[in-house]
């Protein structure tokens, strides 16, 4: 995770059903680094009243794992972040501003920050 990905690829083909390849593999060329992924399965935000959309529940079916740290905050900026046990919810308390999941990814030393904004999921 948080690593420079390349790849090296080689020509086959199948006559019949043996497969033919060419000996020698292309010379790596990079991919970058791959995005993170911060939440697994579907999100949803689901505001406590009509009126007063901002505050509300996010839902999640889970968070990655694998990462040397996830940590996550919910409501409006400035956030208090959290290391996850098994939570698939947070409520946020927004008031006027937008409602806010932020999700933070640790790998190899780097650190990614992805923001969810609730308005964008219910």
């Amino acid at each position: 995770y948080g690593q420079q990905v390349s790849v090296q690829v080689r020509a086959c083909r199948t006559p019949g059903s043996v497969p033919l390849c060419e000996s020698t593999w292309s010379a790596a060329f990079a991919f970058g680094v791959p995005g993170v992924r911060t939440v697994v399965g579907q999100l949803t935000f689901t505001p406590d009243v009509l009126l007063l959309p901002n505050s509300g529940t996010f839902q999640w079916n889970g968070l990655p794992t694998g990462y040397d740290l996830v940590e996550y905050a919910c409501g409006a900026p400035p956030s208090v972040f959290t290391t996850p046990v098994d939570e698939t919810t947070c409520h946020a308390d927004a008031g006027p501003q937008d409602p806010q999941l932020i999700i933070r990814v640790t790998a190899n030393g780097t650190t990614y920050t992805k923001t969810y904004n609730g308005l964008d999921y219910d």
